[in-house]
């Protein structure tokens, strides 16, 4: 079975469930928003929403049940470490008081679990 990297799932789903009630010229911009194909704010809205999702509570869920293998959790945790060592700027302010929040909840965490 070929897995589809989950940006092409996103714009095939998107554009399936938009054409009946969007302009084609709309769908077009939300997909190729969705594929990073297009620098534009649907674009960097979505590249915000996308890299808040990877920290915070909702990235360490993501993290620890991604794999139940015995011995994940060091992998786990260096996996979380790299993503707030490696946190792109976000576009928009909210976002960046939004990642402040999180950056700081998954500090607290990875202090928490490490003493």
């Amino acid at each position: 079975s070929i897995r589809l990297p989950h940006e092409e799932i996103g714009a095939i789903m998107a554009r399936e469930w938009l054409k009946e009630q969007y302009p084609e010229q709309a769908v077009d911009s939300i997909t190729r928003a969705i594929l990073k194909e297009a620098d534009s704010a649907h674009g960097r809205l979505l590249h915000d929403a996308d890299k808040l999702d990877k920290i915070g509570a909702t990235g360490i869920v993501r993290r620890f049940s991604g794999n139940p293998a015995p011995g994940y959790l060091p992998v786990a945790l260096r996996k979380l470490r790299d993503d707030l060592r490696h946190f792109p700027a976000m576009y928009f302010p909210t976002s960046e008081r939004l990642a402040a929040l999180k950056k700081s909840f998954t500090r607290e965490f990875l202090l928490s679990v490490t003493e």
